[in-house]
């Protein structure tokens, strides 16, 4: 998995309470869920540990489709998720 890196712009304090991938209509929860529950203080950026266990190879969950990574937190009392689309483009060298 590539390097995740989660920032906090807003002007409250978050809690991180879950990540998963959604590919190919299979959602994915994050197989290193003991980085959860993270807080992130106003402007705070923090990696977070990504594994998931994909039911197909890498090349044919992301190849020319979109998947897309949830970040679920809680801030101010309410639930919320921010979304990252992720495609793939196989190489030819």
């Amino acid at each position: 998995m590539p390097d995740v890196s989660v920032t906090n712009s807003s002007a409250s304090s978050i809690t991180i309470n879950s990540v998963e991938l959604t590919a190919k209509s299979v959602v994915y929860g994050n197989k290193r869920q003991e980085a959860y529950s993270v807080v992130l203080t106003s402007g705070e950026t923090r990696p977070i540990i990504l594994w998931f266990d994909l039911r197909e190879d890498i090349w044919k969950t992301f190849y020319k489709q979109a998947a897309d990574l949830r970040v679920n937190y809680v801030i101010d009392g309410q639930q919320m998720t921010a979304h990252a689309n992720i495609i793939g483009e196989r190489l030819n060298y």
